[in-house]
């Protein structure tokens, strides 16, 4: 189940340790492991490569960290969608494309396969 507004506002601020109002890559990865569902969503998080990707994704102004604003972007990749007859979920969407892309199946992705 997708997090509401209100969780992901609270887990950001919970995981914003020194305060700035955005979180750097260690900071995000610790917001991530408290929204986990499980423990796969969990090992994601052990992978630096995966985390920056996901960072990327909703980071608008490219400073390498989030604001508060840009990780209610999470939101978007929660919710579902109703595509044709099928409903999609976002972060089911996200977790494929990063399997896809892990050629060699190791549960992370390196620079080769991004």
């Amino acid at each position: 189940m997708a997090p509401t507004k209100d969780t992901l506002t609270r887990v950001f601020n919970k995981a914003d340790q020194d305060g700035n109002g955005k979180l750097c890559l260690s900071e995000f990865k610790i917001a991530l492991i408290e929204l986990a569902e499980d423990d796969e969503e969990r090992e994601m998080t052990e992978d630096d490569e995966t985390m920056q990707m996901l960072m990327g994704l909703i980071d608008e102004d490219g400073d390498k960290m989030l604001t508060c604003d840009e990780f209610l972007k999470l939101l978007e990749l929660g919710n579902e969608d109703e595509v044709g007859n099928e409903v999609v979920n976002g972060k089911d969407v996200m977790i494929s494309m990063i399997k896809a892309a892990d050629k060699d199946g190791n549960g992370f992705l390196t620079a080769t396969e991004l």
